[in-house]
């Protein structure tokens, strides 16, 4: 698992539950064509070597020169051409280089984290997200390494107007609204392939998360929310295009609903509602995708909702609920049946049965050490009720 994340650009951001999933699925999204026809040629930007060598005496003054107009102790004029270079010659070009794909995640977190988060010059930083902005949107629809697009698309989706004030009056994040644009671009543009769209979901997903904790005269223009929640009503309700698995597809459509559920709109003639309610009555769609439009349903605000409405819901609600718990006991029992299967050929060898290891306890029923707890139906299900809850809030 973790070469799959390295490889695919993970980040141990506020995004990393999410990118974590994605760079698995990217692997997913694909049709399973022969390995022999994706063996393409990539693109990498032009890396200075002069920059690229920590011991040189080059490298050495220009990451100082960086460190101290992000501090605030230099100005960044007369210096913002060295300061640019440090970035679009040496830093950018490192996370496309096809020998360096498993550095890209630490390279992006120290980036984030070191370059953005930490600056204390305002002038220096808002020159640095213009410049990511520019230069990593070439990425993201150039012929380079999916792995460095989809980074470069992360790196969009976590760019900031203003960093989180921490001390004092904290204050969370402001997103950088350019990037929205960008963003819902590559989203919709028929030419992207899948990895820059799971990564910018996860942007876009973050974007409405925090904008629902702003304040309502500051939060997204209407015109703004309309363009989102049209784009993934259309990612919801779509089938699998040519070439994306199932469960790929599935993943982006979670993502798209829960995007629906943080923007709380019910949409022009009530549609994100006809949409949820139609996503998580539908018993052929994959569980967690049910349980995801359910929850976004709860995020709705609805300005008038009929009581029959109201109370048909709830009955839809309900079966979801219903299956979830049951998908959850199923599954305990299955671990449960597998337990004891693994115990008697255990005995058979000689072992008696008697299995320690990390199977034990339904990996993680409370109370587990108990056998006559650990198979009682009321404990299991009560169990299953808890954990099918669990599920849900963590998407």
């Amino acid at each position: 698992m973790d070469a799959v994340t390295n490889l695919c650009g993970i980040s141990a951001r506020p995004r990393s539950v999410f990118a974590l999933a994605a760079g698995l699925l990217l692997a997913a999204l694909s049709s399973g064509a022969p390995l022999a026809a994706q063996q393409p040629k990539y693109e990498e930007l032009p890396l200075d070597t002069r920059l690229d060598d920590e011991r040189s005496t080059l490298h050495r003054e220009i990451k100082t020169l960086v460190a101290k107009i992000h501090r605030g102790d230099t100005p960044l004029e007369p210096d913002a051409g060295k300061f640019d270079a440090w970035y679009t010659r040496y830093l950018f070009p490192k996370m496309t280089q096809i020998s360096n794909l498993a550095e890209i995640p630490t390279l992006r977190q120290r980036f984030l984290q070191s370059d953005l988060e930490r600056s204390s010059s305002q002038a220096a930083h808002d020159r640095l997200v213009r410049l990511t902005l520019t230069n990593m949107q070439a990425v993201a629809q150039g012929n380079y390494h999916p792995a460095a697009r989809h980074n470069a698309m992360l790196i969009i989706g976590e760019l900031n107007g203003r960093e989180a004030i921490r001390v004092g009056n904290a204050q969370p994040p402001l997103p950088y609204v350019d990037a929205v644009n960008v963003m819902l671009e590559e989203l919709e543009s028929e030419t992207q392939i899948d990895a820059v769209r799971v990564a910018a979901l996860i942007g876009l997903l973050r974007h409405v998360e925090l904008d629902r904790m702003r304040p309502s005269d500051q939060r997204m223009p209407e015109a703004g929310r309309v363009r989102f929640l049209e784009r993934m009503l259309a990612i919801a309700s779509a089938p699998p295009p040519a070439g994306r698995s199932p469960e790929g597809h599935a993943w982006m459509q979670r993502r798209a609903v829960q995007i629906i559920g943080e923007l709380g709109s019910p949409g022009a003639e009530n549609a994100a509602v006809v949409a949820l309610r139609k996503l998580a009555a539908d018993n052929a769609q994959p569980l967690d995708l049910r349980t995801q439009a359910a929850e976004s349903l709860g995020k709705i605000i609805y300005p008038t909702l009929p009581a029959e409405t109201g109370a048909q819901m709830a009955s839809e609600l309900a079966l979801v609920l219903h299956a979830s718990c049951k998908a959850e006991l199923d599954r305990l029992m299955r671990e449960k049946k597998e337990e004891e299967e693994y115990k008697k050929r255990l005995a058979l060898l000689g072992g008696g049965g008697n299995v320690k290891s990390e199977r034990d306890g339904f990996r993680g029923l409370p109370g587990s050490g108990s056998q006559n707890e650990g198979t009682n139906p009321e404990k299991l299900l009560q169990w299953a009720n808890v954990r099918a809850a669990g599920d849900r809030r963590s998407g």
